[in-house]
C-alpha cells in the first residue's frame, strides 16, 4: 500500500462550513459596494440629465428673448397686442414677437414669429405661431419646453426705472407688462426681465435677461 496515499487528508466539515461562510460574507460585502456604486451612478446620471434639460430650456428662452423685436401684433380676434406681454394679468406667462427665424430652404414665409410660454399643470409649454398677425389659432405649434415646473414668476423692468446713483442701481420691477394693455401699440420692450422657476427637487432657479439697446 502507498504510504503517501494513506497520509493524505481531506477538509473537515467544519473547515468547509467556515470557507462557505467566509465566501458568503465576502459576497455580501462586495454586493453592497457594487449596489452603492450603481446607485450613486444612477443618481448622478439622473441629475446630469435633469441639469441638461434645464440648461436646454434656458438656452431656448434666451434665444427667443435675444431676438425679441418691438413689433405689436393683432390676434385672431383682431385685438391689438403689445410686442411683449406677460406677467400675472396676461393670458400667457410671456408672449413676444421675435425675428431671426432661419429660412434655409427659402420658403415663402416671414422670418418673424410670435412666441409664448405658458404653464400647464407642471409642464412649461412653448407656443409658436408661424406669423405675427394671425387670423386663426389653428396653426399654433405647442411643445413641452420643460417638465417638473411647480411655479413660474416673471417681472419686468422699465428703462426709466433704472436710476444710477454713485454706481448703485435701484431697480423698480413690475409684475405685468405692459402696464396699460389698452396702449399696446405704444408699449415698448422692457429694459430687462427676470424669470424665476420653482422646479421639483431643485428649488428656485432665477435668470435675468437684458433687452433693448443694452442686450
Amino acid at each position: 500500500m502507498n504510504r503517501a496515499a494513506t497520509n493524505q487528508k481531506g477538509f473537515s466539515l467544519l473547515e468547509v462550513l467556515i470557507a462557505v461562510a467566509l465566501t458568503a460574507v465576502a459576497g455580501v460585502i462586495a454586493y453592497g459596494f457594487l449596489n452603492s456604486a450603481m446607485g450613486a451612478y444612477t443618481g448622478h446620471s439622473e441629475k446630469a440629465k435633469r441639469l441638461n434639460e434645464i440648461n436646454l430650456f434656458f438656452s431656448m428662452l434666451s434665444r427667443d428673448i435675444t431676438h425679441a423685436i418691438d413689433r405689436p401684433i393683432r390676434d385672431e380676434y383682431g385685438e391689438q397686442e403689445a410686442a411683449m406681454v406677460g406677467g400675472i394679468n396676461a393670458e400667457y406667462l410671456l408672449s413676444l414677437s421675435r425675428g431671426g427665424w432661419p429660412n434655409p430652404r427659402e420658403l415663402p414665409r416671414s422670418e418673424l414669429q410670435r412666441i409664448a410660454y405658458g404653464l400647464n399643470d407642471t409642464r412649461l409649454e412653448r407656443i409658436v405661431w408661424p406669423m405675427l398677425d394671425r387670423v386663426s389659432s389653428d396653426n399654433v405649434l405647442k411643445t413641452t419646453a420643460l417638465s417638473g415646473v411647480n411655479n413660474v414668476a416673471i417681472r419686468f423692468l422699465r428703462e426709466d426705472n433704472i436710476v444710477v446713483d454713485d454706481d448703485d442701481i435701484a431697480r423698480d420691477w413690475q409684475d405685468t407688462w405692459p402696464e396699460d394693455p389698452s396702449a399696446a401699440s405704444l408699449a415698448e420692450l422692457p429694459a430687462a426681465l427676470e424669470i424665476t422657476l420653482e422646479l421639483e427637487g431643485w428649488g428656485e432657479v432665477r435668470r435675468l435677461y437684458a433687452l433693448g439697446e443694452g442686450a
